[in-house]
C-alpha cells in the first residue's frame, strides 16, 4: 500500500509538473500571438495607407478622364438623339410622299428625285484612336497651309507698299502694263528702237573684230623659224652675180672690166653720181653690160653721160630699170641677159650669229628677267646691221620695257650710220610688231618675206 501511495504521489507530482509546463507553454504562445498580432496590425496599417494613396491617385485620374469624356459622351448622346429624330422625321415624310405618289400620277423622274431626297444617312461608326490621330494631323496641316497663305498675302501687301513708295519700281510697272496693252512702241519710239538695235549690232561686230584681230597665245617654234630664215633668199638683183649672168647667158665674148677711175674718161660718169656699178665692154664687137646703182638725184646726169658715149661709138643698147638699178645691154641675145638679171637672188640677211642671254644684255641692255623665250641673231661682221630679234615677254610691263630698250638701240644705230644711206634705209625701214604674244624686230632686205615665213 505504501508503494501504491508513493506511486500515486509521483503521478500527481508529474501531473503537476506537466500542468506547469503546459501553463508555461501557453503563456509563451500567447505572448507570441500578441507580438505577431501587433506586427500584423502595423503592417496592415501601412498597407492600408498605401492602398488609400493609390486609390486617391486613381480617383484623381478617373475624375480627369470623366471631365474629358463627359462632353464627348454628351455630344455622342446628342448625336444619337438627333439621328433618331431625323430618322423618324424621314420615315414620316416617306409615308406621306408614298401616299401622295399613289394619289397623284407623277412621272418616273419626279419619283426618282423624291427617293433620292429620302435617302437616310446611317449613323456613323465609332471612331478609333488611330483615326482620331489622323484627323488631328490633317487638321494641323490644314492650319499650317492657312497660316502660310496668310503670310504670303501679308508679304505681297508689303511688296505692293514698297513698290508704291519706290518711284522707280512703280514707273517700271507702269511701262510693263503699257507694253502689255499697247505694245513696245507705246513706251519707246520706233526711231529709238532702230538706234538701239543698230548700236547693239555695232557692239557685236566690234567684239567679233577684236577677237579676230587679237593676237593668239600659241607658242612659236623658234628653232625651225631660225633655220628657215638664216638662208632665206629673195628675188632681187644682186650686183655680185654679174659674172654669172654674163657667162650663163652665152651672149658675150671677151668682155673687159672697167673700174671707177675709168668711168669719167670713157663713159662720162662721175664717181659722186654712183653708189655701186659693174661695167663690162668689148671695143671690137661693141658688147656692153652696164649695171649702175645711182645716188638719188643723179639719174639724169648718168643717162646723159652714157648716151653721149653710146652715140660716139654707134652702139644701140637696150635700156631698162630693175630693183633700183639702171641697165644698158648690148649683146647677141639681150632677152636671155635680161631674164638672167631678173632671176638673180639675194640673201635677206648677211651671215648671222646667235646671241645668248649675256650677249643680249650687253648689246641691247635687255635682262633675261624680262622674257621667257627668245631667238636673237645679228650680223657676224660688225660692218653689217642685218638681223632679227624675237622675244616672248613675261608680262605687259616687260613688253613695254623691251620695246623701249630696242628703240634706244635703233636710235644709236641711226646715229652711227648717218652717213651711209644704204644702211640708214635698212634701219629706217625695219619691222617692229607682235605675233602670238611675241615681240618681233627685223632688219633685212625683205621684211615682208621674213614676216610671212614667221607667220607660217
Amino acid at each position: 500500500m505504501a508503494k501504491k501511495k508513493k506511486s500515486m504521489k509521483s503521478k500527481t507530482i508529474t501531473k503537476k509538473k506537466g500542468v506547469t509546463t503546459k501553463k508555461n507553454s501557453n503563456l509563451k504562445s500567447k505572448k507570441k500571438t500578441i507580438v505577431n498580432s501587433k506586427t500584423k496590425n502595423i503592417k496592415k496599417s501601412e498597407v492600408n495607407e498605401t492602398k488609400k494613396k493609390n486609390q486617391s491617385i486613381k480617383n484623381k485620374q478617373i475624375e480627369e478622364k470623366n471631365i474629358v469624356e463627359k462632353p464627348i459622351e454628351k455630344k455622342a448622346i446628342e448625336k444619337k438623339t438627333t439621328d433618331k429624330k431625323q430618322i423618324e422625321k424621314k420615315t414620316i415624310d416617306k409615308k406621306q410622299i408614298e401616299e401622295k405618289i399613289k394619289d397623284s400620277k407623277e412621272t418616273k423622274k419626279e419619283v426618282i428625285e423624291a427617293k433620292k431626297s429620302l435617302e437616310i444617312d446611317l449613323p456613323k461608326k465609332k471612331v478609333s484612336k488611330i483615326e482620331k490621330q489622323k484627323e488631328e494631323t490633317e487638321s494641323k496641316q490644314i492650319d499650317k497651309t492657312k497660316t502660310k497663305k496668310k503670310n504670303k498675302k501679308v508679304s505681297n501687301v508689303h511688296k505692293i507698299e514698297r513698290t508704291k513708295k519706290n518711284a522707280f519700281l512703280s514707273t517700271i510697272k507702269k511701262y510693263r502694263r503699257k507694253i502689255k496693252i499697247y505694245g513696245i512702241f507705246s513706251v519707246i519710239s520706233k526711231r529709238m528702237c532702230a538706234v538701239i538695235a543698230s548700236a547693239f549690232l555695232i557692239f557685236i561686230f566690234l567684239l567679233v573684230g577684236l577677237n579676230y584681230i587679237s593676237p593668239k597665245t600659241d607658242l612659236i617654234d623658234l628653232e625651225s623659224i631660225s633655220k628657215d630664215i638664216d638662208q632665206l633668199k629673195t628675188v632681187k638683183f644682186n650686183i655680185n652675180n654679174s659674172n654669172e649672168i654674163v657667162t650663163s647667158s652665152n651672149a658675150y665674148t671677151n668682155l673687159t672690166n672697167y673700174y671707177l677711175y675709168d668711168y669719167k674718161s670713157t663713159f662720162n660718169i662721175d664717181e659722186e653720181w654712183i653708189k655701186d656699178a659693174v661695167i663690162k665692154y668689148n671695143k671690137s664687137n661693141k658688147g656692153l653690160y652696164m649695171a649702175i646703182l645711182p645716188n638719188s638725184g643723179y639719174e639724169e646726169k648718168i643717162k646723159s653721160g652714157v648716151n653721149k658715149f653710146l652715140n660716139s661709138k654707134n652702139i644701140k643698147a637696150t635700156y631698162f630699170e630693175y630693183d633700183g638699178y639702171m641697165f644698158y645691154i648690148n649683146s647677141s641675145n639681150n632677152n636671155s641677159v635680161i631674164s638672167k638679171i631678173k632671176q638673180t637672188q639675194i640673201r635677206v640677211f648677211d651671215i648671222l650669229e646667235e646671241l645668248n642671254t649675256t650677249g643680249i644684255e650687253n648689246m641691247f641692255g635687255i635682262s633675261s628677267n624680262l622674257y621667257t623665250d627668245y631667238v636673237v641673231k645679228t650680223a657676224m661682221l660688225k660692218t653689217e646691221i642685218t638681223g632679227y630679234m624675237i622675244f616672248k615677254p613675261k608680262n605687259k610691263n616687260a613688253a613695254v620695257e623691251i620695246d623701249r630698250l630696242m628703240d634706244e638701240y635703233f636710235n644709236e644705230l641711226e646715229e652711227k650710220y648717218s652717213n651711209d644711206e644704204d644702211k640708214l634705209k635698212l634701219i629706217r625701214t625695219r619691222y617692229e610688231g607682235t605675233y602670238n604674244g611675241y615681240l618681233v624686230y627685223l632688219i633685212s632686205k625683205d621684211n615682208e618675206l621674213v614676216n610671212q615665213l614667221i607667220k607660217k
